[in-house]
């Protein structure tokens, strides 16, 4: 859909942005390891056990706030895609160019509908239209 020079200026846009908000996450787990090594729990867990065993991570630390922490800045790190969430962050200010980047990158309709402040389906595939025909695109092809 979008060439490469449109598609390295939406990324360059953001790629320092969404390092640092990584940077952030990584900082954030290592100062939770600092106060894990010093825990007097630590040799007590086997990091191979199963979650429902009584030396897991789960069963031995699942209650330590820390331990929580470093479980959910890992679960932001592993699970979120960084880049299609600046973007949808930028909400009504996104360009057409980074909805379509958003679509090639698997962003689901319904948040960038949500990201753009439409009610509803109808009103994201008219925007969407409206992209493809300033484009020159066939809109039966491309949705």
């Amino acid at each position: 859909m979008l060439d490469a020079k449109t598609r390295k200026k939406i990324e360059s846009g953001f790629k320092e942005k969404t390092r640092l908000a990584k940077k952030r996450l990584f900082r954030e787990i290592s100062r939770c390891f600092k106060v894990c090594d010093a825990c007097p729990m630590n040799g007590q867990v086997i990091s191979d056990a199963a979650p429902e065993e009584p030396n897991s991570y789960q069963s031995v630390c699942g209650k330590c706030p820390i331990y929580k922490r470093m479980r959910s800045a890992g679960a932001e790190l592993w699970e979120k895609d960084t880049n299609i969430e600046f973007l949808l962050s930028k909400g009504k200010k996104l360009t057409a160019d980074e909805v379509l980047y958003l679509l090639e990158q698997g962003a689901t309709k319904k948040s960038i509908q949500h990201a753009l402040g439409f009610s509803n389906p109808k009103q994201l595939n008219g925007f969407l239209n409206a992209i493809y025909q300033s484009k020159g695109w066939k809109t039966d092809k491309v949705m």
